[in-house]
C-alpha cells in the first residue's frame, strides 16, 4: 500500500510553458518498467513507446499525483506510468507528454529472465552510486556525467547506456532532508543524465528519515513496494529484494532493523537457495559493515546479525554500504565476501576530521569520489568489479580506476604453505617467523597471510595474530594532504612475521599461517611449529572479551592470558567507576 503525504485527484487541465521534461525510471522487470517525471502545471501523463525510436506506436496513460509540502512554493505534479506486457531483455524507445511538453526520446531495456544475461556475450552489469545528498554543489551531478561518460567509453561511444547496465543501486542519503524541494533538486535533477535510461532502485539512508516529510515522501516517490522475490514481499518500501538476471539483490535497511526484516531476510535466504537461477547475492545497506574514520558509525545489526546470516550462504558475495563519504574495501577474513562503502560526494570526509582506526578486515580506505561497475559472467561463474574516482575538492580526477578486485567461482585454492624456521634451540625477541613463497595453479596473486602463535598446541587460545593484506591504505600519506591516502604496507613482506621483544611471555609455543589469493580463497593451514621463548618477560597479562557489545543476561566470555600463575590469582568484575582497592567485587573467579 503507498502511504502519500498528499494525494488528489487533479480534474483540471492547465497550460505547460516551456517545461522540461526528464524521466526517471524504477522498478525494471522482465515484462515491465515504471516511468516517473515531475512537472509544474498539468496533470497529462501520456508515454508513446515502441521498439524502434521512429515508431512510438504504443501509447499508455499513467496517473498525476500533486504533492504539497511546508516550504514548498511551486507546484509539484509528479507523473507515474506503468508500461506492463513488455518482452524480457528488450530494448524499447519512448518519450512522456504533459500539455505542450514532450521529453526527449530515450530508451530503456527489460531485465532478462531470471537467470539470464543481457549481452550476447553472456554479461549483465550494474552501476553502484550513493549519498548525492548536497543540493547547491555540482557534486553529485558531475558523478553522474562522469559515469555516463565512463559508460560510453568502456562499451562504445555510439550505444546507449541501456545496451550495456541493466540498473543502478543507490546506497541512501538520495537526499539531505526529505523534502519535496530536495527530492526534486538533489535526486531527480542530479540524476538527469542517467535516470531517462537506466532504472535507479534505492536504499533507504538515515537522511531519508528527516525533514518535513521524513519517510512519507520516500514512500510517495517510490514504488518498492511492489517489488518481491519468489513472491516474497517485505510488505513495506523500507527493504526488499530483487533479482536481475542470475544475481539477486538484498536490499537492507539499516534504519529499520528489528525481527520483522530478520525473519523476511530469512525467507528470501531459504528461497535462494532453492533457486537455480540465482547465483550471485549481493545486500545492500546505508550504513555500512565497517569504516576506519568515523569509528563505530556503522549498522551493528548489518554487521552481527544480516551479514552472517547471508554468508551462510556460497552465493553470497559482497556488502555494499554507504554513509561515509568516500571509498572503502575489505573482505571477511573467513569467508569469501566483500565489504565495500560506495560513499558518493556527499559532506567532506578527509583524513584527521574524525576518529580512525586501521582495521584487518578493511584493505583500503580511498578519500575518493567514487562509483563502481559491477560486471557478471552468467555463463563462467565470474564477477568484476571496478571502482572509479573523481577525486575530491583537493584534487580531480577523470574516472580513474582506484580499485579493481573479483570472485571467480571453481578456481583452485592456494598451495599449502610451511614455517621455513628450523627451531633447535630455545630462541629469544625479537624474532622472525618465515613462509614460503607463495605458490598456486590458477593465476592468482598473493592478498593476505595470516599467522597465529599459541601457547596451546590447539590454538584455543590466540597469543599473537599477524593478519596484514599486501596493501593497506590507510592514512594521510605524509605530505599534510587530507585526501591522499597512504599504503602502509608498501615494501612490506607479508610472508614474514616479526614478535617484537617483550610481547610474549617466556614459554613453549605454536605457530602456523596460512596464505589467501586475490580470489578470495585460503590455503590450508600450514603444518604446525613449536619454539621455545627465553629472555622475555615473565608475564604480561591480558583480558579479552569475546564481543564488544551483548544483550541482556548474554553469556560473556572472557579470556585471561599471561598472567604469572600464581595459586591465588583472581580475576573480579566491578561496576563501572568502582576502585578494587575499596569496593568488593560484584563476582570474582
Amino acid at each position: 500500500m503507498k502511504h502519500y503525504f498528499l494525494l488528489l485527484c487533479c480534474l483540471f487541465t492547465s497550460l505547460c510553458f516551456g517545461q522540461t521534461i526528464v524521466p526517471y525510471l524504477q522498478n525494471p522487470t522482465p515484462n515491465s518498467i515504471i516511468i516517473n517525471w515531475k512537472t509544474s502545471s498539468d496533470n497529462e501523463t501520456t508515454v508513446y513507446y515502441g521498439t524502434s525510436p521512429t515508431q512510438l506506436n504504443v501509447t499508455v496513460t499513467g496517473t498525476t499525483n500533486i504533492f504539497t509540502d511546508t516550504g514548498y512554493s511551486n507546484n509539484y505534479y509528479y507523473h507515474t506510468a506503468k508500461i506492463t506486457n513488455l518482452q524480457p531483455n528488450t530494448k524499447y524507445y519512448y518519450k512522456t507528454k504533459t500539455g505542450t511538453s514532450e521529453s526527449s526520446v530515450y530508451n530503456f531495456r527489460t531485465l532478462p529472465l531470471p537467470g539470464q544475461a543481457v549481452t550476447a556475450d553472456g554479461k549483465i552489469r550494474f552501476l553502484i552510486m550513493g549519498d548525492n545528498q548536497l543540493k547547491n554543489e555540482p557534486r553529485y551531478d558531475s558523478l553522474n556525467l562522469h559515469a555516463y561518460k565512463k559508460i560510453k567509453e568502456r562499451f562504445g561511444a555510439s550505444n546507449d547506456p541501456s545496451d550495456n547496465i541493466a540498473l543502478t543501486f543507490m546506497v541512501g542519503d538520495q537526499v539531505d532532508v526529505g523534502t519535496l524541494d530536495h527530492y526534486e533538486n538533489v535526486h531527480f535533477k542530479k540524476n538527469q543524465k542517467l535516470s531517462p535510461y537506466l532504472p535507479i532502485q534505492t536504499t533507504v539512508g538515515n537522511h531519508e528519515t528527516y525533514g518535513t516529510l521524513g519517510m512519507s515522501s520516500y514512500y510517495a516517490h517510490f514504488f518498492i513496494d511492489e517489488l518481491s522475490y519468489k513472491n516474497i514481499s517485505s510488505g513495506n518500501e523500507n527493504y526488499y529484494a530483487q533479482q536481475a538476471g542470475n544475481v539477486l539483490f538484498v536490499s537492507l535497511s539499516s534504519e529499520h532493523t528489528g525481527s520483522a526484516q530478520q525473519t523476511w531476510l530469512q525467507q528470501i535466504m531459504n528461497a535462494a537457495a532453492a533457486d537455480n537461477t540465482v547465483q550471485w547475492i549481493i545486500s545492500l545497506s546505508h550504513r555500512p559493515y565497517q569504516a576506519e574514520q568515523y569509528v563505530g558509525d556503522i549498522s551493528t545489526w548489518v554487521r552481527n546479525t544480516a551479514v552472517p546470516m547471508l554468508t551462510a550462504s556460497d552465493k553470497y558475495i559482497m556488502h555494499i554500504g554507504a554513509h561515509h563519504h568516500l571509498y572503502h574495501r575489505g573482505q571477511l577474513k573467513n569467508s569469501p565476501n566483500y565489504q565495500i562503502i560506495s560513499g558518493g560526494t556527499a559532506w567532506d570526509q578527509y583524513w584527521g576530521m574524525s576518529n580512525e582506526q586501521d582495521f584487518d578486515d578493511v584493505q583500503k580506505t580511498l578519500t575518493d569520489w567514487t562509483y563502481q561497475i559491477i560486471e557478471v559472467d552468467v555463463n563462467t561463474g565470474k564477477m568484476d568489479i571496478e571502482s572509479y574516482s573523481i577525486g575530491g575538492i583537493y584534487n580531480k580526477k577523470n574516472s580513474v580506476t582506484v580499485d579493481s578486485f573479483h570472485r571467480y567461482k571453481n578456481l583452485a585454492k592456494p598451495t599449502k604453505p610451511a614455517v621455513t624456521n628450523v627451531f633447535t634451540t630455545p630462541v629469544t625477541l625479537p624474532l622472525t617467523i618465515n613462509g614460503s613463497n607463495f605458490t598456486t595453479t590458477t593465476t592468482e596473486l598473493l592478498n593476505t597471510t595470516q599467522f597465529l602463535i599459541s601457547k596451546t598446541a590447539d590454538f584455543s587460545v590466540i597469543d599473537k595474530e599477524f593478519y596484514r593484506d599486501y596493501e593497506n591504505w590507510f592514512g594521510k600519506d605524509g605530505t599534510g594532504n587530507p585526501d591522499v591516502t597512504k599504503n602502509l604496507n608498501a615494501g612490506v613482506d607479508i610472508t614474514k612475521a616479526t614478535i617484537a621483544a617483550n610481547t610474549i611471555t617466556n614459554g613453549v609455543y605454536y605457530v602456523k599461517l596460512r596464505y589467501r589469493d586475490r580470489n578470495l580463497e585460503w590455503s590450508e593451514w600450514s603444518d604446525v611449529k613449536s619454539f621455545q621463548v627465553i629472555g622475555s618477560v615473565v608475564s604480561n597479562p591480558q583480558l579479552v572479551l569475546n564481543k564488544t557489545e551483548y544483550l541482556q543476561n548474554e553469556e560473556i566470555l572472557a579470556t585471561y592470558t599471561d598472567g604469572p600463575g600464581n595459586q591465588q590469582d583472581w580475576v573480579g568484575i566491578y561496576k563501572k567507576g568502582q576502585n578494587p582497592t575499596t569496593t568488593t567485587s560484584q563476582q570474582y573467579k
